[in-house]
């Protein structure tokens, strides 16, 4: 068993016995770990997939995941199984996951319209938490299919080969075409990062204006921008999507300032040939994956079920950005109920469910000085279903041994080659640390990184596989990216210089 996992697991002598490992490093307060576990539990997970399986066993060291084999392995056997007996349950399931974002998305959007939350006594601040709770609750249960989605990838793809007779050494090339041609509409991140481009066209086209973003602060431009298109486009942007700069209710939205400098790092693109290349590069990938598919002779079973995965590219990253839209959309709630317990949003973001719906119901305050204790360090474990927390609880990893001088392989995402200074982004204040040119170095890609990835030359992280939200921002950002690396922010520090070749899928220590 892992070291640090030793003092939380030692009042259960059964876990012990099971197969543990450091699933990935996220920033996440109580509240929102403890309603993804119960989003996770068997019960929730049955009725998402109609498998009698679901999250069992996990801890949340904060800021570190540590997951168990056995939980995942299960869901594996019992979704193949499933699979063979219906040849539609995936196509089903992706249906079913499509109607729950869109209904997500609807109650957002009610949630927009309310005004004048202090008018709400107790009872109707908690008809609003338990709307949302219910509906913040239907997106977790997706989530977990992914927990080993390399792993899940290449067995549907092998999958979907044996329909038609064709050999599973061809997986990893259907994955790869498959990658770069997804099918459906693109993210929340994407569409940022398409209005940004936008932007720097309109400043471009004006002599002026391209002067002044490219030679004065924010500040000194607001009253010279007035009411004009770009100073509309701006405030629109920040409006529309500057939710995604915050994640697991931590985080601020995106300011005007914030915004005004990412159009200005914008400036020395290209853009017409930077939109050119992107629209002939996603011809020429549907047209490679058309042609793989004849070349193999695949059937239509086969054909449709890859299709289907394809729809999970976007799916995949679209359901993480809109927890993001509902959680950041629910602030102004959060933040009149914490009011009412004399608290702040800082602090209410660190009570355990039961806590917060206790008040709710019952107007029961909770022990305040618990919280500080848990903002410094706390421990989250699911075991059998049932949550536990253990307070000023810190993780600790052991430090890398091995060589400096290193080269590290992962799974090509986006092609291209980089060298630059190495950035590691471990926690959501480091986002802001990224300069123009390093090289972004990180557990995942998450939607809030979105100024960082503009910034960064290339992108390297720990986990991911052919669905993830670095392989679309990659992609739709031209920048050279590495997955799945598995130990990039253990073995890498800030100010190594680095060379990434997403060619040929390393990284190269220069110094």
């Amino acid at each position: 068993m892992l070291a640090s996992l030793r003092p939380i697991l030692r009042k259960f002598p059964d876990a012990k016995r099971l197969h543990w490992y450091r699933y990935g490093d996220w920033e996440s307060p109580v509240l929102r770990k403890e309603l993804y576990f119960q989003g996770n539990i068997r019960v929730q997970f049955k009725a998402y997939t109609g498998l009698d399986c679901g999250l069992e066993y996990e801890v949340h060291n904060e800021p570190t995941v540590y997951a168990v084999r056995e939980d995942h392995e299960k869901f594996l056997s019992l979704f193949f199984k499933n699979l063979a007996r219906n040849p539609k349950y995936f196509a089903e399931l992706t249906a079913k996951t499509e109607r729950i974002c869109a209904t997500v998305e609807r109650f957002i959007l009610r949630l927009h319209k309310v005004k004048h939350w202090e008018s709400f006594n107790r009872s109707g601040l908690d008809f609003w938490y338990s709307s949302f709770k219910r509906h913040y609750l239907s997106l977790f249960p997706y989530s977990f299919l992914w927990y080993q989605q390399e792993k899940f990838s290449k067995q549907l793809v092998a999958y979907a080969l044996k329909l038609s007779n064709v050999k599973p050494d061809k997986t990893q090339i259907v994955i790869a075409k498959m990658m770069a041609a997804p099918l459906g509409r693109k993210p929340y991140s994407a569409l940022a990062a398409a209005d940004f481009l936008k932007m720097v066209l309109a400043v471009k086209k004006n002599p002026k204006l391209f002067r002044l973003f490219k030679t004065s602060s924010f500040g000194k431009t607001q009253g010279v921008l007035g009411n004009n298109d770009v100073k509309f486009s701006l405030d629109r942007h920040i409006r529309k999507y500057g939710w995604l700069s915050t994640r697991h209710w931590l985080g601020n939205p995106m300011s005007a300032d914030e915004a005004f400098k990412q159009v200005k790092s914008l400036l020395k693109l290209n853009i017409d040939k930077v939109q050119l290349d992107r629209q002939a590069a996603a011809r020429k990938a549907k047209l490679a994956l058309g042609r793989l598919f004849e070349e193999l002779h695949l059937s239509g079973p086969s054909k449709a079920l890859i299709n289907i995965l394809r729809r999970h590219v976007f799916l995949k990253t679209y359901r993480k950005e809109l927890l993001s839209k509902a959680d950041f959309s629910a602030r102004p709630l959060f933040t009149q109920i914490a009011r009412r317990m004399h608290l702040d949003y800082r602090q209410l973001i660190y009570l355990r469910v039961s806590e917060l719906e206790n008040y709710l119901r019952q107007g029961k305050l909770p022990e305040i000085s618990k919280l500080a204790l848990r903002q410094k360090g706390y421990a989250l474990l699911l075991y059998k279903s049932k949550v536990y927390l253990f307070e000023n609880q810190f993780s600790k990893h052991a430090p890398w041994k091995g060589r400096r001088r290193i080269t590290l392989t992962g799974t090509v995402a986006h092609g291209g080659l980089a060298e630059g200074f190495v950035r590691v982004v471990r926690r959501n204040r480091d986002i802001k640390r990224v300069r123009a040119g390093e090289i972004l170095v990180c557990d995942m890609t998450n939607p809030n990184y979105l100024p960082a990835l503009h910034k960064a030359a290339a992108f390297v992280t720990n986990r991911g596989g052919s669905l993830s939200h670095a392989v679309v921002l990659s992609r739709e950002l031209d920048k050279p990216c590495l997955v799945n690396t598995r130990i990039a922010t253990e073995v890498l520090k800030d100010g190594m210089r680095v060379v990434v070749d997403a060619n040929r899928g390393y990284l190269k220590v220069l110094n």
